[in-house]
């Protein structure tokens, strides 16, 4: 059933967001210090395709449009009632030395039995 949050939710966010149909908290690896985000997770998009996220980052709008603006980050809106984001930070296994490591310690904590939780209203 769809909310109200979760349309005024993605309404605040910055027009450069995109929308994930489902998330998932993957865990804490030591990159993110770096990102400046708690942790690392993961997000579904509508076409299918899987990206690695910041967890816990919640980008406000002005700073949703820095991202999108001035680096390669990508905001993604993963539900928040505020229109929060988190930030795309990989796509592709070894596109990037970075990258490549992100993944390897997602694979090491991906299959720990953590489950998808699907974003309301996503991919609409």
């Amino acid at each position: 059933m769809e909310t109200m949050e979760a349309t005024t939710g993605f309404a605040n966010c910055d027009s450069s967001a995109v929308r994930a149909v489902s998330k998932r908290r993957i865990g804490s690896l030591p990159y993110c210090m770096a990102l400046g985000c708690a942790d690392i997770g993961e997000a579904k998009l509508e076409d299918g395709r899987r990206v690695l996220i910041t967890w816990n980052r919640n980008l406000t709008r002005e700073q949703q449009f820095w991202f999108a603006h001035n680096t390669v980050f990508t905001p993604i809106w993963v539900g928040s009632d505020r229109g929060e984001c988190e930030l795309i930070i990989g796509e592709t296994f070894g596109s990037s030395a970075p990258e490549e490591w992100l993944w390897l310690g997602v694979r090491i904590e991906k299959d720990g039995g953590v489950t998808w939780v699907p974003v309301l209203n996503g991919g609409e």
